[in-house]
């Protein structure tokens, strides 16, 4: 399972919420907002414009982690 912790973009957002109500969900949960790889996947190709995002994945042995930042740049 992947988590959001940190958005900030536009486009469609998961559950119908507007980007101000994701945000609050986002920043309200410990974990973030928590979905599958799918669910990533069908996240990116929802955003219209990404200013910062950051997506986590715990392996246990690994942290993954990719960041959007200033829709500049991919890293990982």
């Amino acid at each position: 399972m992947w988590s959001i912790p940190d958005v900030d973009g536009t486009g469609r957002l998961p559950d119908g919420l507007g980007h101000q109500e994701f945000r609050e969900k986002v920043y309200s949960l410990a974990e973030g907002c928590v979905m599958s790889w799918s669910g990533v996947r069908e996240f990116a190709a929802e955003i219209g414009q990404c200013f910062d995002l950051l997506v986590v994945d715990d392996l246990g042995d690994r942290l993954v982690t990719l960041a959007a930042v200033d829709s500049g740049s991919w890293g990982s």
